[in-house]
């Protein structure tokens, strides 16, 4: 057997000509180590990735290096010389003149960062498996260290550089693209999220921008999201005043008639009434109604309040010729709604989150034209208009309308299709079109190395752009992943076939 101490005299071996170990760079004992190692990141970088595909190119030849290794090294711990016990020498060189001394790791660091970060997060990763075993280290130091060591993995980095980068990358550029292009910088974010997410989304923008989808579409998709944004809110309704069980709670209507008549009187003026003659009107109105609920037993409880309610709602004129004929219908209005909520207090809130509901829908059918009788091209020119961030001062309310229509409908992706339609065309839109647009069009003509820029000012080139850049950051965030696992293992196999080469000159491997 090999005596310990000529495992030792492994480490020891010297080797002049340093053909063991062939740094990347050249390194320069005299300057600061951390800047020759940022110098050197992208070259590092480069022979990182070699190392981690040489395993998959070269499989056979892998295979046989790492076997005639593993025989050299059972070779050392025999007795007598077995014929290729140098071959594990060399490889205990390779590693000793990249991590045997302070003034090696430093020359390692500097000429190599990339592949020593990946070999320290193996050791650390692998490390910390072992102290996680150790009793008193149990799952808090094993867990830091491995933690530690996923941090520091080159492809983890380049992983999350990118996770970050995306956002930044999407959007600056597509506010400034938004600019030169006169399309305004939501429809390049909306067509960097599709290319990323890909699927449905992905063919909604591309078909809408390259023409081959119906661009009426998108005003069914945002009808039927409005009768779903209504129809929850009627459900939402419904629940909650079924729990209040309202038709169980009585209430003494003559309590309310009181209330009204004080309303009533004060209106008046040494017997006459000093409001308008439509109020006149109205008040006997309502009054015909309040005397059918008196008459009706039936009605005297919270349910039955909450319908004459409604009733009485109904009344509030469209085009009130004078304003004290809504005032009228408000105030008696308000005098039956606190009777439901001094017996029922939660009556406030279900109503109160109802009403808005209700607010909402009014605004939005009447912001984005979704009536019967608005006609499709209305609607849709209003839906488009959502695209331009300098359409009008209201695009900010309207853009807002139509996210909500979107979320309520997020199978049919309007704000996604209404994207690709604002990107169809290939000249650049406004302002732009007649001005730097036509500018960079009659100096590519002179100039060709402008057409560059005049592909910056086309709505639609900057669309494909802004969609391929979302597929690009998707691909990239799926595969790191997935090659930072296969780098673990493949990356010692392949930091041995960089010393390959010159072990088969020196007939150390065949």
């Amino acid at each position: 057997m090999v005596a310990l101490s000529e495992l030792e005299n492994i480490v020891k071996q010297s080797d002049p000509n340093n053909k063991a170990q062939k740094h990347l760079n050249e390194y320069e004992s005299d300057e600061n180590t951390f800047f020759q190692a940022l110098t050197n990141i992208p070259s590092s970088a480069q022979q990182f990735g070699s190392d981690i595909i040489q395993p998959f190119i070269h499989p056979v030849k892998t295979a046989k290096s790492i076997k005639e290794l593993g025989s050299s090294v059972v070779n050392l711990f025999r007795a007598g010389d077995q014929g290729n016990e140098q071959l594990a020498k060399e490889v205990g060189n390779f590693f000793v003149q990249r991590y045997g001394s302070l003034e090696s790791i430093k020359k390692t660091f500097a000429t190599d960062p990339v592949g020593m970060l990946s070999d320290v997060s193996i050791i650390l990763t692998g490390g910390g498996a072992l102290a996680a075993k150790a009793p008193a280290m149990a799952g808090t130091v094993g867990n830091a260290v491995k933690t530690a060591g996923k941090v520091i993995d080159p492809i983890n980095v380049a992983s999350k550089t990118v996770s970050a980068v995306s956002p930044l990358i999407s959007k600056p550029a597509s506010s400034v693209l938004g600019m030169t292009t006169g399309a305004g910088g939501e429809p390049l974010r909306q067509a960097f999220q599709a290319g990323k997410v890909g699927g449905d989304k992905a063919e909604a923008f591309t078909t809408s921008m390259r023409g081959t989808a119906d661009a009426g579409e998108v005003v069914t998709d945002g009808t039927k999201a409005m009768a779903t944004i209504s129809d929850q809110s009627k459900k939402i309704y419904k629940g909650g005043m079924n729990k209040l069980q309202l038709d169980k709670v009585e209430l003494n209507f003559l309590d309310l008639k009181k209330d009204i008549n004080k309303i009533i009187e004060k209106k008046k003026f040494g017997g006459e009434f000093t409001i308008s003659k439509a109020a006149e009107t109205k008040l006997k109105s309502l009054q015909s109604i309040i005397n059918k609920w008196e008459k009706n037993p039936k009605m005297h409880n919270a349910k039955g309040f909450d319908m004459l309610k409604r009733k009485v709602d109904a009344e509030y004129p469209q085009f009130a010729k004078n304003a004290d004929e809504g005032i009228m219908v408000s105030e008696i209005r308000k005098a039956i709604y606190n009777k439901i909520i001094d017996k029922v207090p939660a009556y406030k809130g279900v109503m109160k989150t109802y009403e808005q509901a209700i607010t909402l829908e009014k605004q939005m059918l009447k912001e984005l034209s979704l009536k019967n009788k608005s006609g499709a091209g209305t609607i849709l020119r209003k839906l488009q208009s959502v695209m331009r961030s300098n359409a009008n001062t209201n695009w900010g309310k309207r853009f807002d309308y139509v996210k909500m229509l979107d979320e309520a409908n997020l199978d049919a992706n309007i704000l996604t299709k209404l994207a690709g339609q604002s990107l169809s065309e290939y000249t650049p839109r406004g302002l732009q079109s007649l001005g730097a647009g036509s500018i960079a069009a009659y100096g590519a003509l002179v100039d060709p190395t402008l057409l560059a820029g005049l592909a910056l000012q086309s709505p639609r080139l900057a669309g494909e752009l802004s969609y391929g850049a979302g597929k690009f950051s998707n691909v990239v965030n799926q595969v790191l992943p997935k090659v930072s696992a296969v780098s673990r293992p493949a990356r010692p196999a392949g930091l041995l076939e960089q010393q390959n080469e010159s072990l088969i000159k020196r007939g150390l491997l065949q």
